[in-house]
């Protein structure tokens, strides 16, 4: 190949690197949807079940605090 050969394919390929068409690897998701997702739903319900525990810890300690108060 001499550098004229070189320089074409070169050219070539730079213009079709660049191209303003969209390809499927850089459409974008839509935006409810992103990478995270899972994880993120994963916390949310990990903050649902902490509510539930704290509701029960309170109804818990209440009790023992009730049990306390009839016993003196």
């Amino acid at each position: 190949m001499n550098k004229q050969q070189i320089l074409i394919f070169m050219s070539l390929f730079i213009v079709i690197g660049c191209s303003g068409e969209d390809s499927s690897a850089t459409k974008s998701k839509p935006s409810n949807e992103h990478v995270f997702k899972n994880q993120v739903q994963a916390i949310e319900k990990a903050k649902e079940v902490e509510v539930l525990l704290q509701n029960a810890a309170d109804q818990q300690r209440k009790a023992i605090e009730e049990q306390a108060k009839n016993m003196r």
